[in-house]
């Protein structure tokens, strides 16, 4: 019986031995505490290829944008190219189809008009004038109300309300004068109106402090229950940490894809504005090439048809002359000046003796001996000048003439071409000779 019972307690020792041996131990599946590293590292990683994606996806939006900024800016170029072939193409239709305007100047009833919005220093009214004058015009003289309405159109408000733009209009022996002559009749009053002008407040929406300071105590109060799960009175254990680590990691995951998605999204605009761009700069450049098509074609038929210069002018070292010939009344030097400016050109400016000769071959005797051709010379300044600012060099003065001084000149028929000029006053009436550049065909 003794051994009976040596052999069962020695059977119950081997049964318990068994059930709590080290190799039994090692076959049992993984502890949470391991399933939750494996579950950080596998987060780590995603999060990892995460990050990377939304790096490139950031250095694709900048190399992107670049590409709608560079679009930008060639279609802009395009435009500006578009309207200066637009302007060529308004300017084959003016004098025939022979002559335009210049550039900056613009368009309206057969007459070319140039708003002078530089910045300051502006200028006098005689400034003002010389400048024209120097560009082979002069102060606009306003005909009627729908002239005034267009220069109304294309004037705009600067500085302060006392400024404007100078027209050709002054006072002269109690007469209110434009610079061609003529009195003033119309007695318009310039008005600027101060409320055209506005201002639109750019304003940018914030998040306010609160809604921030509410999301961060969200996310505090969301770690801290998982921190308070435990016992309160003992450290986290390794188990605790690691889901604290999980947490934190799912919300940068989360953060990142939420980044993700939003840069998805303006990465899908921008490539669609980037589409609608290069489609405008197609249509842009097809419709340029169609414009510069139509001008060649313009221009080689005005070749065919137009000479170098209009119509009953001469032409002479690549300048067209016209010499008024028409029976009387003549006109006064600004009426005659006026008349070359409304035709694109000026009163004649000599430049060497050989040009003076060609003049004197084409002037004829008329009238009186005290009569003969306007020319671009005038007193100004204590200064004979011409009408292109240059001063006289060349005194081409007629000798022993008996009318008493203008300041103005003409140039006599039938005289010595070195002393062929005359000093006269504006109101002399006479004949004249107007001067333009001739217009040089194109290869």
């Amino acid at each position: 019986m003794e051994n009976i019972r040596d052999n069962e307690v020695y059977s119950t020792g081997t049964v318990n031995n068994d059930k709590y041996s080290p190799e039994s131990e090692a076959e049992e599946e993984p502890t949470a505490l391991t399933r939750s590293r494996l579950y950080l590292a596998g987060l780590g990683i995603f999060g990892a290829l995460v990050a990377g994606t939304v790096i490139y996806m950031s250095v694709k939006m900048a190399v992107q944008r670049e590409n709608i900024n560079d679009l930008t800016t060639e279609r802009n170029i395009l435009i500006k190219e578009r309207k200066l072939v637009e302007n060529q193409e308004l300017r084959q239709d003016n004098d025939n189809g022979c002559y335009t305007c210049l550039d900056d100047w613009i368009l309206f009833r057969q007459k070319c008009y140039m708003f002078y919005d530089k910045p300051a220093p502006w200028k006098t009214w005689e400034q003002s004038r010389r400048f024209c004058q120097k560009n082979s015009s002069d102060l606009v003289v306003i005909g009627d109300l729908e002239e005034q309405e267009f220069v109304s159109k294309h004037i705009k408000y600067y500085h302060s309300e006392h400024h404007g733009y100078w027209i050709g209009l002054q006072h002269v022996n109690n007469t209110w004068t434009w610079v061609d002559g003529q009195r003033d009749t119309l007695g318009m009053e310039d008005r600027v109106n101060h409320d055209s002008y506005s201002t639109v407040p750019v304003t940018k929406d914030k998040l306010s402090p609160e809604r921030d300071e509410s999301q961060l105590i969200s996310v505090w109060s969301f770690i801290h229950e998982d921190q308070s799960s435990g016992e309160a009175e003992e450290e986290p254990t390794a188990f605790t940490k690691s889901r604290l680590y999980l947490v934190g990691l799912g919300i940068f995951v989360g953060l990142v894809t939420t980044t993700l998605i939003y840069m998805s999204v303006r990465m899908a605009t921008v490539l669609e504005n980037i589409k609608d761009l290069k489609i405008k700069k197609s249509q842009l450049l097809l419709e340029t090439t169609i414009m510069e098509r139509q001008i060649n074609a313009l221009t080689l038929e005005i070749d065919k048809e137009c000479g170098p210069c209009p119509d009953d002018w001469i032409l002479f070292r690549q300048k067209c002359y016209m010499f008024y010939d028409e029976p009387a009344p003549w006109k006064t030097w600004e009426q005659s000046r006026r008349f070359c400016q409304d035709r694109r050109a000026d009163l004649l400016a000599i430049g060497d003796l050989v040009e003076q000769k060609f003049i004197n071959k084409h002037i004829k005797y008329y009238h009186s001996e005290h009569h003969g051709y306007w020319i671009g010379l005038q007193y100004v300044n204590n200064t004979w000048t011409w009408v292109d600012g240059q001063r006289d060099t060349l005194g081409f003065w007629a000798k022993n003439t008996v009318t008493s001084p203008g300041p103005k000149a003409l140039v006599i028929p039938s005289q010595n071409p070195s002393e062929s000029w005359k000093k006269e006053n504006n109101e002399f009436l006479n004949k004249f000779i107007c001067e333009h550049k001739a217009r040089l065909r194109s290869n």
